[in-house]
């Protein structure tokens, strides 16, 4: 159920049952159990072939998907705002790229496949490199988000599954 947007009540005005049950009831409800939010996550390593360029991630199972942002079989790199559900979100991401000594590694999201929204990359580095982002922004019905994920190696590098941080992506509502 969608955050209703309560009415404005004027003098003379009667309060029903009905208006409580969806002004106060229903909308307490979803501010604390429906409101949006999802966090996916892909149990495999993924290969980045594209050197120094930006490949959008996918993601085949959630840890948690409140308001079906996610889809494990259509669109599986994008967490999308249910109908209703618009408004102020955090988003953010992880990714862990392999051992290379070359090279950068960046992560950023987009929304609705154009305007970027946060960015960061790091150097190399002889280890692992683990990447995040996070930030705030307002979204509306429909729009999705997309975790992207940059290696500057020279060739192709995996973005490795790794415990319970990568890589993963994540979007909450935190309000209008």
């Amino acid at each position: 159920m969608p955050l209703t947007t309560p009415k404005t009540f004027s003098v003379g005005d009667v309060l029903t049952a009905a208006d409580l049950n969806t002004y106060q009831r229903d909308n307490v409800a979803w501010l604390a159990t429906d409101k949006p939010r999802c966090r996916a996550r892909n149990t495999g390593n993924i290969s980045h072939t594209s050197s120094g360029n930006y490949q959008a991630l996918t993601f085949n199972s959630e840890r948690v998907d409140v308001g079906a942002m996610h889809d494990t079989s259509t669109n599986t790199g994008r967490l999308t705002v249910p109908a209703g559900g618009g408004g102020y979100y955090a988003i953010g991401g992880s990714i862990e790229f392999a051992a290379e000594a070359s090279g950068r590694r960046g992560i950023q999201i987009r929304v609705n496949g154009a305007t970027i929204i946060a960015r960061s990359e790091v150097g190399s580095q002889t280890g692992d490199s683990t990447v995040s982002v996070n930030t705030q922004y307002q979204l509306a019905a429909a729009d999705y988000v997309e975790l992207m994920g940059l290696q500057a190696s020279g060739g192709s590098l995996n973005m490795l599954a790794t415990s319970a941080y990568s890589p993963e992506f994540w979007a909450h509502w935190v309000a209008t």
